[in-house]
């Protein structure tokens, strides 16, 4: 499908799973199949709520309505709660909502898994494929949004009415304020344009480079201003400000330079892959490589001149 098409199924379907979930209800079994188009109105239901569960207001869990341990459904479209057989909530639906949105965006599981034991291995430990490497026409919105239904933590999955409304903001079109619109919407439309721009400025989000950034500034702004308060009264060198200040300018972009190249997670620190489509991965290398040469010279230059000053 087409990328608008494929967003007002999905958002469809987004909305159905959001009316279920209001009124307690968890799917359970969100896939192809169940999905129904009606032939004159081209209406998308979600169809056949057969092993469906209750919500449990209380505990925020469903009331199992199988026998413990019986596995119902398709695993291709299971969340992980779900394969381990553990207590569902309507985070489920989300998530098998997004294996499904893969397959009407590439006609390929989220995972690029084909046995049973591949496709449960994936759902448990892997992380999808960017969807950008399959559609990169792909709205980086929509890539966003699908990577967080597929959280392994049901807690970290957006709501379905969440993704129903991001979904339709995606579909719509921006609205122009003049002749030539706002500088905020020429921009993005003049990085589309360039794949490889596009591509480095999502890897940058993807890789939290903007979020090391505001946490680098935060933390050397406190330090300086507690060495300014306090150093004086200290027995240090009299060059110890001015070594600070060189310390705190010159690691700030080594520290995007760390962010870039690792990914810090329970096995420690691991080098960070590119997820960048096949077409703009050489351009978008040439782009690392001149950002990490540049942070680099550039924190050479901070150390020396305040060292000098």
């Amino acid at each position: 499908m087409g990328i608008e098409q494929a967003c007002k199924v999905l958002t469809q379907l987004a909305s159905a799973l959001a009316a279920a979930h209001e009124k307690g209800i968890v799917h359970r079994d969100v896939r192809p199949a169940n999905v129904v188009r009606e032939r004159d109105s081209n209406r998308v239901v979600l169809a056949d709520f057969g092993i469906a569960g209750i919500l449990d207001t209380d505990a925020g869990s469903v009331t199992r309505i199988t026998q413990q341990g019986q596995l119902l459904g398709n695993p291709r479209y299971m969340s992980p709660e779900q394969l381990l057989g553990e207590p569902l909530t309507d985070a489920s639906d989300v998530y098998s909502l997004g294996i499904l949105a893969y397959e009407v965006l590439t006609l390929k599981h989220a995972y690029g898994a084909t046995s049973k034991v591949q496709v449960a291995t994936a759902h448990l430990e892997k992380d999808p494929i960017a969807l950008r490497q399959l559609r990169p026409d792909a709205d980086p919105r929509l890539e966003e949004l699908l990577r967080r239904c597929l959280a392994k933590k049901p807690n970290h999955r957006p709501r379905a009415t969440e993704v129903a409304k991001a979904l339709q903001q995606i579909t719509e079109k921006p609205k122009t304020g003049g002749r030539g619109g706002s500088t905020r919407e020429v921009l993005p439309a003049a990085v589309q344009n360039i794949p490889a721009l596009q591509s480095f400025l999502g890897e940058l989000r993807r890789r939290h480079v903007y979020n090391v950034a505001v946490f680098y500034i935060l933390v050397a702004g406190g330090i300086l201003t507690t060495a300014d308060l306090t150093i004086e009264s200290l027995p240090v060198p009299e060059n110890t400000q001015k070594v600070l200040v060189a310390l705190a300018l010159g690691g700030f972009p080594l520290a995007l330079v760390i962010a870039w190249m690792f990914d810090i997670t329970s096995k420690g620190l691991r080098r960070t892959q590119s997820v960048s489509p096949k077409g703009a991965r050489a351009k978008m290398l040439a782009l690392q490589f001149t950002f990490l040469g540049s942070a680099l010279v550039l924190a050479a230059l901070i150390a020396w001149w305040v060292l000098r000053g």
